[in-house]
């Protein structure tokens, strides 16, 4: 193993170990006096060795003996330690001859200028990138092999700003109609000998225009291609294919997709030929890389991942189908390696080949199998196949719409928040959405990627911290983004107005909850039966009574009051006026204006008179107002009579009714209980029950019967 590898696997091992520790968990591991003493030895180790560095640095001002003063000289410490890694990087560079030697001076930290390691290969690009937040217009000008003709495109950027106008969606397919209308060749249906891959040993590196359109009549001549693609999205906010691996029964090809970037289109006449099978891995992106790099699209796709998963194998990794079918190992650390970088090691090279040059052979391997599988009638199993490469090749590219209002898409601001593990308060929250929608801002802007900007652990410790000053932001991100450590002071700004504004408008909603709570305040329970308070905002009224007639024993009494609480205005209205008279000449007592009762109305007969009472005064008729009470007052009043009560006599022969005043009532409760009901017992009290002898006990539910 080389130095390199050695120091490679130092730094996995370091990474590794550094998760398992939290910054939470220091306290309380510190309450253990082994792990105590052991971080106090680390602790000193490392401020030692960087106060070493600092002085060996010309920062020898600089003393850090504590924790603490590492967070207040925390900016001077980071500009030379990247100083001193950014020399080191390209000393190694000078070294492996990659780069002209650069005489530096290592104690003169500030007046150093950092030498970018790669230049942006999208600067160099012929086409704009375009990260607005637009729909996409496809790059498609010439459709060959079509069966529908191509819409013009001339005026692609106005019907652009139209379509985004109209919040529409990016246009459909070009070759809609020709996949779903496809005539598959009749050899890709029956079963031939697999034809073995030949050794590895070489391939042809395409990056001028000229071999590339060589590389293109070879490939028209094809029956079978091999496609793969290495894609590149850390520095770039939308992505670029990087290179491009093409594999014929007998050649290699690794096109360099940086370079002929804006060549590529001529990949169309033989990628949209339908007599040529082009055979992917797990082609759902990379039909969607093409179109939006290159404007190419795919015509007749065969997809071995469908196949693994149709014919239901353990794996469906290409990794596990190259080592299954060709006894071939792969080491896939390389898959996400940068692919940026020119000229590019013999060991990504060999790994950009092998994408491909075993995957012909797997596919002939796996059209056997789908046929043997099949219904020999229908081939079921290779139509379902078909079908399914066609979904996939029927794939068109969206640009991604960030919804700062609600958060919606695979990377806005709600998918983003499932991630956070700590519950995060209204303010934390507020400043948590405008530092995402800042991220996407400043990545669409500078062309990085969300992750590169800000990620996501450092944008759940600011929405956390909110710190307000430049140097609490660098301190919360550590190791700081290069993005922030420039917008340092922006990030700042956005949290401090974000939390004030969330503050000012809690107070203003606290304020309009109290307002709205002393407008609805109700006042106490009040008996409202008659609504007085109601009667006296009414203006005033003639005033009304209500006359009630009631006949009982051949006369008329005559009670009055102003309503009927029971019936309301259902009654006769009479004015008051009215009533003196009417009352005068039912009773004939009174003159019109005035009631004087003299006496009682002795008319009804009765048996015995009771003693006379005291007759009431006379009763002035407008001094009968309502009364507080239930009761009405009366103005004629029936004199109480009383009957003496008598036996009864019926003329009935050997027959004398039963008197229930003198009866006995037995005060004796019966021995007996009822199970069926326990106080059966005493309702019949007093009665003379059935005899025991008519009666018995029913088994089952116990109930009582009698006999038939």
């Amino acid at each position: 193993m080389s130095s390199k590898d050695k120091l490679i696997a130092s730094l996995v091992e370091m990474t590794k170990s550094s998760q398992f520790m939290k910054a939470s968990d220091i306290p309380f591991l510190r309450s253990m006096p082994a792990v105590s003493e052991h971080l106090d030895d680390i602790r000193s180790e490392v401020l030692e060795l960087l106060n070493n560095t600092l002085a060996y640095c010309d920062q020898s001002d600089i003393q850090i003996s504590d924790p603490q003063e590492l967070v207040d000289h925390f900016q001077p410490c980071q500009d030379v330690l990247d100083n001193l890694l950014e020399k080191a990087d390209v000393c190694i560079d000078t070294a492996l001859g990659r780069t002209k030697t650069v005489q530096v001076k290592v104690a003169q930290v500030q007046e150093e200028v950092k030498e970018p390691k790669y230049v942006k290969p999208q600067t160099k690009f012929g086409d704009k990138i375009d990260n607005s937040n637009r729909p996409f217009v496809p790059k498609i000008t010439y459709k060959p092999h079509a069966q529908v003709p191509l819409k013009s495109l001339a005026h692609s950027q106005e019907l652009a700003e139209h379509m985004d106008s109209l919040s529409a969606v990016s246009q459909k397919h070009p070759y809609e109609y020709e996949i779903k209308h496809l005539k598959y060749p009749p050899f890709m249906f029956k079963k031939r000998p697999e034809i073995l891959f030949k050794p590895m040993q070489g391939f042809i590196f395409v990056d001028t225009v000229d071999a590339l359109k060589d590389m293109c009549n070879i490939l028209e001549q094809s029956k079978e291609i091999a496609i793969d693609l290495e894609h590149h999205d850390y520095r770039t906010f939308l992505g670029f294919t990087c290179l491009m691996q093409i594999s014929t029964r007998s050649e290699d090809f690794i096109i360099d997709a940086l370079v002929l970037r804006n060549h590529m289109h001529l990949l169309n006449e033989s990628f949209t030929n339908p007599q040529i099978v082009k055979v992917f891995h797990g082609a759902e992106m990379d039909v969607q890389w093409l179109q939006k790099d290159f404007g190419v699209y795919v015509v007749n796709l065969w997809d071995t991942f469908h196949a693994s998963n149709l014919l239901e194998m353990n794996g469906h990794s290409y990794a596990y189908l190259l080592e299954f079918y060709c006894h071939v190992k792969t080491d896939k650390k390389y898959q996400l390696a940068d692919w940026r970088q020119r000229p590019l090691s013999d060991e990504m090279m060999t790994y950009a080949q092998t994408d491909t040059h075993y995957l012909l052979y797997i596919y002939d391997r796996m059209r056997n199998e789908l046929i043997d599988k099949s219904n020999p009638e229908t081939l079921n199993l290779v139509h379902v196949q078909h079908e399914r490469s066609a979904l996939t090749s029927l794939k068109r590219f969206e640009k991604e719409f960030y919804d700062s209002e609600n958060g919606q898409g695979p990377n806005g601001w709600a998918m983003t928040l499932r991630k956070c593990r700590e519950p995060l308060n209204e303010e934390a929250f507020a400043v948590y959405k405008a530092l995402h929608s800042w991220r996407d801002h400043v990545a669409r802007k500078e062309d990085e990627s969300t992750r590169y900007v800000l990620p996501n652990h450092h944008l759940f410790t600011l929405a956390r911290v909110m710190p307000m000053t430049s140097t609490d932001v660098i301190g919360c991100c550590v190791p700081t983004p290069a993005l922030v450590n420039l917008y340092a002071s922006d990030l700042a700004q956005l949290i401090e107005e974000t939390a004030l504004d969330v503050r000012r408008s809690a107070s203003v909603r606290k304020q309009q909850e109290q307002e709205r709570r002393e407008a609805n305040t109700l006042p106490p329970p009040q008996h409202i039966r008659f609504e007085e308070a109601a009667e006296k905002l009414k203006p005033p009224k003639k005033p009304v009574v209500k006359v009630l007639e009631t006949k009982k024993l051949g006369k008329t009494i005559v009670k009055r009051s102003e309503e009927s609480r029971l019936f309301g205005d259902l009654l006769e209205q009479t004015a008051v006026q009215e009533i003196p008279q009417e009352i005068s000449e039912m009773l004939k007592l009174a003159p019109p204006m005035l009631v004087d009762v003299e006496r009682e109305i002795d008319d009804v007969p009765m048996e015995e008179q009771q003693p006379e009472q005291a007759e009431p005064e006379s009763v002035e008729v407008e001094s009968l107002k309502r009364s507080d009470t239930d009761e009405l007052p009366v103005i004629a009043k029936e004199s109480k009579k009383k009957t003496k009560s008598k036996k009864i006599k019926l003329d009935t022969d050997g027959f004398e009714p039963f008197d229930y005043s003198n009866a006995k009532v037995e005060t004796q409760k019966s021995t007996e209980t009822n199970d069926f009901n326990p106080h059966r017992n005493n309702r019949d009290a007093g009665f003379k029950r059935p005899g025991k002898n008519n009666a018995r006990r029913k088994s089952g539910n116990k109930s009582m019967g009698f006999k038939k």
